[in-house]
């Protein structure tokens, strides 16, 4: 056994740690597991340490809004992350949810929006002109 540098009551305390965080996010783990194979992710490898390697991987997220996101357990964290872009305004905030809506509404009046085609049309006629 490789010495870690832990003594027994640290080792206990690794070891129950490792056991309720897996049993907490078990369907974020097997779902990890399950993609191993074709889904890599260097994040989760940075660092390995075998001490560790029960609780090394990615919590599956199925819903984010504002600071907070849910997992496929069903567990609520509060990201303090915040990567990818939503640090200004949270996961999922409003203005960009109603965005789409807003724009499909206007959209559906086809008969008016011959603007939109004649953009279009000169948009096609240059990509058509410089890429042949």
């Amino acid at each position: 056994m490789r010495d870690t540098g832990l003594d027994a009551g640290q080792r206990r305390f690794v070891a129950d740690l490792i056991e309720r965080y897996t049993r907490r996010t078990r369907g974020s783990k097997e779902m990890t597991q399950a993609s191993r194979a074709v889904l890599a992710d260097p994040r989760v490898a940075a660092g390995f340490d075998p001490e560790w390697k029960e609780i090394v991987y990615p919590i599956v997220t199925v819903r984010s809004e504002g600071s907070k996101l849910w997992d496929v357990d069903g567990n609520t964290y509060i990201d303090l992350l915040n990567g990818f872009g939503q640090t200004a305004f949270g996961h999922a905030p409003d203005f960009v949810r109603e965005a789409p809506s807003r724009k499909s509404t206007r959209a559906l009046n086809w008969a008016r929006k011959r603007h939109l085609a004649a953009r279009s049309r000169s948009f096609f006629a240059i990509s058509r002109a410089t890429s042949g």
